[in-house]
């Protein structure tokens, strides 16, 4: 039942991004089967950057993505089961009574999805590690494939972290690429970071990953799947 909604909300997700003006194509990342961690989009030529960026990630808030890596979102955990009273020698006995059951899951109905297969996951193993290093002259971002590959850049103000990140990334995967746009969406406590790029000839494509842990990860994994689009 979870794989069947969860195509479900790929193929809507998909769809949505699709009806962005100035996207191209999406496709979605998908992390042991459970809700969408990222995804990929290649914009038209004469698409503003800026302005899909903004809107990919509206659509990445509306669809739960950043909601899923909150501390609200913590399974509350069973009450505690009550021991039954024991009966006194001059009362008759009677069946103990039963232990409070754990609330039943309402599972919303979702709609028939169409006849179509389910987009293929987009990897984002590619990323092995992204460490951030402070410097006498400022900050270093690195970069770790897992097939070994790395680079680093440095930087001289926290400002510019992100783009020394996609600019690592871009080295690391031996792939030329200018950032074109870096924007964040903070939502509910979670954050979502969209990096679109210009890969050259006036080719633009987005990817966005979700902040687990680290803002470099993120950045990192959203360049990847910007330079797979």
């Amino acid at each position: 039942m979870v794989r069947g909604q969860t195509a479900v909300g790929v193929q809507t997700l998909q769809s949505d991004l699709l009806a962005v003006p100035g996207v191209e194509s999406a496709e979605v990342d998908i992390t042991d089967g459970a809700a969408p961690a990222g995804v990929k989009v290649r914009l038209a030529p004469d698409a503003d950057a800026r302005r899909v960026g903004v809107e990919v990630q509206r659509v990445l808030a509306a669809h739960g993505m950043r909601s899923r890596f909150s501390d609200a979102d913590e399974v509350p955990t069973e009450p505690p089961l009550q021991s039954p009273p024991i009966p006194s020698p001059d009362t008759p006995s009677s069946p103990p009574p039963e232990a409070p059951s754990a609330p039943v899951p309402v599972v919303a109905s979702v709609p028939t999805p169409p006849a179509v297969a389910p987009p293929m996951p987009v990897s984002v193993s590619a990323i092995e590690s992204v460490s951030v290093e402070e410097r006498v002259d400022g900050l270093s971002a690195t970069v770790v494939l897992a097939d070994g590959a790395h680079a680093t850049r440095a930087v001289a103000e926290e400002e510019e972290l992100d783009a020394a990140v996609v600019a690592a990334v871009a080295e690391a995967t031996r792939q030329s690429a200018t950032p074109a746009a870096i924007e964040w969406l903070e939502v509910d406590g979670g954050s979502v970071v969209t990096v679109v790029l210009d890969t050259g000839e006036g080719s633009l494509a987005a990817g966005a990953g979700v902040k687990r842990v680290g803002r470099a990860y993120a950045v990192a994994i959203a360049t990847r799947l910007a330079l797979e689009a």
